[in-house]
């Protein structure tokens, strides 16, 4: 009963994250005024609502059979969850200009992505359910799929690389 008890613990930090992600996202995409940073948001705030929504059910499944189920939509994916992300370091002095805001929240939605990507691989590699290891992983590539985007926008705005 111990395992149970310690995968809904985890399912609820997961929860919680996704739920802060889904405030943030929604918040930035209706503050930005770059349309592709706005557009980048309102995704990323979709898919984490998504992700609240499949992690909810799988409490209720823990809960009510004291397992882990396959959710529809959760297929296994291969990924190497010993990879590590990194954000670029913000220089804090550096006139950002127009920009300032976007750059910002980008720079904060992958400091947030990366924690959520960190708090799945950890809990992929320390659940014994095949189910619930497969979920984690799931869930540690679209955070993963996420954190490329972001990057992908901020060296774009930075300067630092291209779409």
């Amino acid at each position: 009963m111990a395992e149970i008890s310690t995968d809904c613990w985890a399912l609820n930090q997961a929860l919680e994250l996704e739920q802060e992600g889904y405030d943030f996202y929604q918040r930035m995409a209706g503050s930005v005024t770059d349309a592709a940073c706005k557009d980048t948001f309102a995704s990323l705030a979709d898919d984490e609502r998504h992700h609240a929504d499949l992690i909810t059910q799988q409490i209720n499944q823990i809960e009510t059979c004291g397992i882990f189920v396959r959710l529809p939509g959760v297929e296994p994916v291969d990924i190497d969850i010993d990879v590590r992300l990194y954000a670029p370091s913000m220089d804090t002095n550096k006139d950002l200009g127009e920009k300032a805001t976007e750059i910002q929240a980008m720079h904060i939605a992958l400091d947030t992505e990366i924690r959520t990507y960190n708090m799945y691989r950890h809990a992929a590699a320390n659940t014994e359910d095949k189910a619930g290891q497969e979920m984690y992983r799931w869930l540690a590539a679209a955070e993963l799929t996420h954190f490329n985007l972001l990057m992908a926008n901020y060296q774009a705005m930075t300067g630092l690389g291209y779409i």
